[in-house]
């Protein structure tokens, strides 16, 4: 414990330096790889239309109808990303707290650890030392059981300040080291909201996956047939239209998909927020 003063003034420092510029740097990375993954599948949509315009050699200018239907995914792509956007940065806030939280604990352990020494000089504990002597005296020159009794209790329950620095030290360590770990899982659920937010951009895709796999499965002949005879009306029922019908399905799928994203930021906070609170309150009885 000798040079535990030293070691926590380090750490205080540590985490002022590094809180704001790490808060940057991980919204950085989750707006990184989500923008990453974002424009990947909205270029997949709009090659794939391309695709499909040689597919039934149509050579007219669908420059507009191709605008919407990526315009409607865009919109579709940015409901996602703002739900996940603000889990993530609701976590990053509690993550903040806790840092917060673990930087007193922190000065609080480098107070109490620099007033071990006035401990010794202290009213308090010459008044312990007077009455500890005082009782155990009175044991050993009392003939009177229930007097000896009496004192021995009195010893029992004898408060030592030192007792009480030492109690108070190891609870701010071991609430401070609670408040590591919880800031260590969080920092997971930084990465989880990343993960799930690339999942749930696969989720929109699935419905143009679907339609590029039954396109595949048509033979040579069927291929050919429509890029010679399908007409402009055949084109916008089964690729612009189509087209529609899947955006008009993700936007159903979507609106479950956000109140699912929503309960579950909802009840990681309160997870959170009840760990931190179970961590005050062991740390306050430990020091009652």
């Amino acid at each position: 414990m000798e040079n535990i003063g030293t070691a926590l003034l380090e750490r205080i420092k540590e985490l002022s330096d590094i809180e704001v510029q790490e808060k940057e740097l991980k919204f950085a990375i989750f707006n990184n790889k989500v923008y990453t993954s974002y424009k990947e599948k909205i270029k997949l949509i709009s090659d794939n239309f391309d695709e499909q315009l040689q597919y039934y050699g149509k050579k007219d200018n669908y420059g507009d109808e191709k605008e919407k239907i990526i315009s409607r995914y865009n919109e579709e792509f940015q409901k996602i990303y703002d739900k996940r956007k603000e889990q993530f940065i609701n976590i990053i806030n509690e993550i903040q707290e806790m840092q917060s939280n673990q930087k007193i604990a922190l000065a609080n352990i480098e107070s109490v650890y620099r007033s071990r020494d006035s401990i010794f000089e202290s009213e308090e504990y010459k008044e312990y030392l007077n009455n500890k002597n005082k009782f155990e005296y009175m044991i050993n020159i009392t003939k009177n059981s229930s007097d000896i009794e009496k004192y021995k209790n009195k010893l029992i329950n004898l408060k030592n300040p030192v007792d009480s620095y030492n109690n108070k030290l190891i609870a701010l360590v071991d609430k401070f080291e609670k408040y590591d770990g919880l800031v260590f899982e969080c920092e997971k659920k930084l990465d989880d909201c990343i993960i799930a937010t690339e999942e749930d951009f696969e989720t929109l895709m699935k419905y143009r996956n679907n339609n590029l796999v039954e396109q595949k499965k048509e033979n040579i002949f069927v291929r050919l047939f429509k890029k010679l005879f399908a007409s402009k009306r055949k084109f916008k029922k089964e690729v612009i239209e189509k087209m529609n019908s899947e955006i008009d399905d993700i936007q159903n799928s979507n609106i479950k998909l956000l109140d699912i994203i929503e309960n579950q930021t909802i009840n990681l906070v309160a997870k959170i927020e009840e760990l931190r609170y179970d961590i005050n309150y062991e740390y306050s009885i430990a020091t009652e």
